[in-house]
């Protein structure tokens, strides 16, 4: 078997699992390349590389490409055709470096809130308490005040909505995502837990009496 035919395979089982079936549901069943796959989410390729060249040769910049060096020559030509040419390989998961850069490179940026809405995730703003159990019950601490995380005992609500409607506009990079990952567990809301959340809490006092207990 060759190895484009074992990457399509997996690229079938992959997409299907990791984007419900969507994407090829909306292409047919064609191969999972990573530029067919985004075209498939109504994501738009880059046009502006001007730019891109820019955000690659920040210090900052953490993500970049083997062989195409910050400040460089010809660093959009490069990242360019870097692009051209990985658009046709096959997406292997959302740990793939080569899926993760596809997605910083040589795609236009979206919001986080743009990206989760679209793929279906709510927003709702009467169900913070929910949130703010969850993030406690995970001893999460990415909730900072001055630079310290909040302390659990101090976090409130207003905490996590504020959080939230600050870094909801934040990129969307790819799945796996730290940011994506924070921003769509302690802010948006499928279908399901919301109707869960929506649920009206127990009556402590309507509960039925342990056997062998009398008023």
């Amino acid at each position: 078997m060759s190895v484009e035919v074992v990457q399509k395979v997996a690229a079938v089982t992959l997409i299907a699992g990791s984007l419900g079936g969507g994407y090829f549901a909306l292409t047919g069943g064609s191969s999972g390349t990573l530029k067919g796959m985004h075209l498939a989410q109504k994501r738009q390729l880059v046009t502006d590389w001007d730019s891109i060249e820019a955000e690659y040769n920040k210090d900052d910049n953490s993500e970049t490409i083997d062989g195409i060096t910050k400040k460089g020559k010809k660093v959009k030509e490069n990242i360019k055709q870097w692009c051209e040419t990985k658009g046709s390989t096959y997406y292997l998961g959302s740990t793939d470096n080569t899926y993760r850069l596809y997605a910083v490179w040589c795609l236009q940026e979206v919001t986080l809130d743009a990206e989760l809405t679209r793929q279906g995730f709510r927003w709702d703003t009467g169900y913070w308490g929910k949130k703010l159990k969850k993030y406690t019950d995970g001893a999460q601490s990415f909730i900072k005040d001055g630079g310290k995380a909040v302390a659990a005992k101090d976090l409130t609500e207003k905490h996590i909505e504020d959080w939230c409607n600050k870094n909801k506009g934040e990129r969307y990079k790819y799945q796996g995502d730290t940011n994506e990952y924070q921003v769509r567990g302690y802010c948006y809301w499928t279908d399901e837990e919301l109707a869960e959340a929506k649920k009206p809490e127990p009556d402590p006092k309507s509960s039925p009496s342990p056997p062998g207990s009398s008023d």
